[in-house]
């Protein structure tokens, strides 16, 4: 696993991410605002599930803003990926990347779960926690 890491840690667009002078501040950017599309949307909808927002039938806001959070979702993820090549190693073993890690597929596990209208109210919820869990986290990382 090691070998892999160090190997992605080493490719070109690792060297890139490090070295070229705007590269990682525009992709630590767009993730940014990959996480402000996923979150927002995802607010909008739990808070008017949890009956804390007016405004339409959740069903109708849920197939609204759906594309835009799968978009967020799509675009943190890759641009995620790529600062994660700038020290593969290190990350890999990190204990608050590893959290991360398992908030985000708890948080997808948790919208499957939402999505079969399943207890709508209290998944709403724990996504909600899970989402700002896993945003904490990635904060945290930068500064250990």
């Amino acid at each position: 696993m090691d070998v892999a890491l160090l190997a992605l840690q080493q490719s070109e667009l690792a060297q890139a991410m490090r070295q070229a002078r705007w590269l990682y501040p525009a992709v630590n950017t767009a993730h940014i605002l990959a996480l402000a599309a996923l979150y927002g949307s995802l607010l909008v909808v739990h808070l008017r599930a949890l009956g804390l927002m007016p405004g339409p039938d959740v069903s109708a806001l849920d197939r609204l803003v759906t594309p835009v959070a799968a978009a967020g979702l799509v675009m943190a993820a890759l641009s995620g990926m790529a600062m994660f090549t700038t020290d593969a190693v290190k990350y890999a073993g990190a204990t608050l990347f590893l959290l991360k890690m398992a908030l985000i597929v708890a948080a997808l596990l948790n919208v499957a779960w939402l999505k079969r209208k399943k207890a709508a109210r209290p998944a709403a919820l724990v996504s909600l926690l899970l989402w700002t869990a896993v945003i904490v986290c990635g904060r945290l990382i930068g500064y250990t």
